[in-house]
């Protein structure tokens, strides 16, 4: 529809047209796609409240189990820092994780020497090595504890040693581990 012009004389322009266009014809198809669109929007909004809802509980919950496997570990930590027994944590390639204070008593290392270390960084004969890294690899694989026994010179002398290595619980989002 046709609803002005003006007739310029500049050179190049002879003449400005304008055209209107009726809006209702125009968005018409738009108003009928617009109770679709609404409704697409609040499924939408929907999904997000009841995925924020979902998130919220799952957070809660993760931080009650966070706190759970906190006062565990505490818990262990308390047992284990007091026993006069050593008590030390392997990963499946023979290194240390864990060593309570009695390890200090009994090879005359701190326990922070321990952590991260195998027992060849730590300077125990290669066949005593090869029978830890075979216990360990058997109960890794199997689940199964085993009892491990081998002499090894300490701060007082030549020591017998008993070790029970067995499997720990499997803890999500970790690795496996052994307690010895």
């Amino acid at each position: 529809r046709l609803v002005a012009y003006e007739r310029v004389d500049a050179q190049g322009v002879p003449l400005v047209i304008g055209y209107g266009v009726a809006t209702d014809t125009l968005f018409a198809p738009w108003y009928q796609l617009l109770p679709w669109v609404a409704a697409t929007l609040l499924v939408l909004l929907g999904g997000i409240a009841a995925g924020t809802h979902r998130l919220t509980q799952s957070l809660a919950t993760q931080a009650r189990q966070g706190d759970a496997l906190a006062r565990s570990e505490r818990k262990f930590r308390a047992l284990a820092d007091n026993l006069p027994d050593v008590v030390v944590r392997f990963d499946p390639e023979g290194r240390h994780l864990y060593a309570n204070p009695g390890v200090e008593r009994a090879t005359g290392l701190p326990p922070e020497a321990f952590i991260g270390r195998t027992n060849a960084e730590l300077g125990m004969p290669a066949d005593k090595v090869a029978v830890w890294m075979e216990t360990l690899r058997r109960v890794f694989a199997t689940g199964r504890s085993e009892r491990l026994e081998f002499s090894y010179p300490g701060p007082q002398g030549e020591r017998h040693w008993e070790s029970v290595v067995t499997l720990e619980p499997a803890v999500a989002g970790e690795g496996p581990t052994a307690l010895v």
